[in-house]
């Protein structure tokens, strides 16, 4: 596919990337600009770091989201709205 536009294009598609993407991506046409052949291939897929509950006490909402129960659509990744 090779989209002639884009309201939103994002560069990298590392955890940070990739997750600005999916949340753009509701609400606006997004592309993601990537070099390597797949996601997440550098830093964040060989990182060992931990996700701790208090580090960032703004994101935690939003975070936990991933780790929960399906919705009944079965979805994982919800906004929380």
């Amino acid at each position: 596919m090779h989209p002639t536009r884009a309201d939103v294009i994002v560069v990298g598609a590392g955890i940070a990337g990739a997750a600005a993407a999916f949340f753009v991506s509701q609400d606006a046409d997004t592309l993601i600009l990537e070099k390597e052949s797949q996601l997440a291939y550098h830093t964040t897929g060989r990182s060992a770091a931990l996700l701790l509950d208090n580090y960032v006490p703004a994101l935690n909402p939003r975070s936990e989201l991933m780790f929960g129960p399906p919705d009944a659509q079965g979805n994982r990744l919800t906004t929380g709205e």
